[in-house]
């Protein structure tokens, strides 16, 4: 007996809610039946955490097929998924020894869009030092509007922006929401 769905991203996306949902609760029934002194407990935490591990990637299955020989799935591609491996296969240990707590999520990373009100400033001017003084925010690269490529260095901080101009950031997820909140505003 085989079994074999697909699915589109909206409901795995749905899914993938019920099912870290359905985890945690699994998760959370178990810890009180330890806690409780059943051993009972573990195969539900057992499987708790497998649900939700499961639920960290349902929205990138494709499709899946369930037979004698086993589990085979296909998962949506990520935006610029290629990109980045390709990029990282060039690039110098010291270089993936910097971004790597980047792709690990131990420093948050984003895009955020330069408003029209800052346009013709630099980040060096006296409006943008917030940037670092208030947010803690680190631009590490900049595109501007019809820029192919991405700007990086010492030139991010002397560069003249334009509205619309592209920064990539470092810094604390707090610190980048309240910098989207502020260029939003």
């Amino acid at each position: 007996m085989t079994a074999t769905a697909a699915t589109s991203p909206a409901s795995s996306a749905r899914t993938k809610g019920a099912l870290s949902g359905l985890g945690a609760i699994v998760l959370l029934l178990g810890g009180w039946r330890l806690n409780e002194g059943g051993v009972a407990g573990v195969p539900l935490i057992i499987i708790g955490c497998g649900v939700m591990l499961i639920a960290a990637f349902f929205d990138r299955i494709k499709s899946w097929k369930v037979g004698p020989s086993g589990f085979a799935g296909e998962l949506y591609e990520r935006a610029h998924g290629v990109e980045l491996v390709q990029a990282a296969a060039r690039a110098g240990d010291s270089a993936l020894a910097a971004v790597m707590p980047l792709l690990r999520e131990d420093v948050a990373s984003g895009v955020v869009i330069v408003p029209s009100h800052y346009d013709g400033k630099r980040l060096v001017d006296p409006e943008l030092h917030f940037l670092r003084q208030e947010l803690n925010v680190t631009v590490f690269a900049l595109r501007r509007p019809g820029d192919q490529k991405w700007c990086g260095g010492g030139r991010v901080s002397t560069t003249v922006l334009a509205a619309g101009t592209e920064l990539a950031v470092a810094g604390e997820p707090a610190d980048i929401t309240h910098l989207r909140r502020r260029f939003a505003g």
